[in-house]
């Protein structure tokens, strides 16, 4: 940062039950709609995962949406063979803002969640996850 300037952070947090967070992570509830701003909105968990590297959504959420495919990719799941999915455009909608973004329809992305958080979504984050009060903190930077 320039001129001494101190960076303005917004945070948000959720909480799940410890048992929760120890079964599925730290998981966050979200809204997810296509990207007219006229489609409808679900709300959904999110699974917070630091080892996937971009985000996904449930091919249940891609059905319920009515979403159309805008490419086609290859993805990586830990421990599977490399698979080809369906890439669709979507707006998530967090209480600190709202983005759009292109993501992979993950077949193996399970009940509770219908939305996957990677890293590439979570380059933006500062992340606090507190397995004694199930407490999950996202710190959105606002540079001034």
């Amino acid at each position: 940062m320039t001129d001494d300037k101190k960076p303005i952070w917004t945070k948000f947090g959720f909480e799940q039950s410890i048992n929760s967070l120890l079964k599925y992570g730290p998981t966050i509830g979200i809204e997810i709609g296509g990207t007219d701003l006229k489609s409808p909105k679900f709300s959904v968990l999110a699974q917070i995962d630091t080892g996937a590297a971009g985000c996904g959504i449930s091919p249940r959420i891609a059905k319920r949406l009515a979403l159309k495919p805008i490419d086609v990719g290859q993805i990586h799941e830990a421990g599977r063979e490399p698979i080809t999915a369906n890439i669709f455009a979507v707006r998530l909608y967090t209480p600190a803002m709202d983005m759009e973004l292109d993501v992979a329809a993950l077949p193996s992305l399970a009940d509770p969640h219908d939305v996957l958080i990677g890293r590439d979504l979570l380059a933006r984050f500062r992340i606090a996850v507190d397995f004694t009060t199930g407490l999950t903190q996202l710190h959105f930077r606002n540079d001034p």
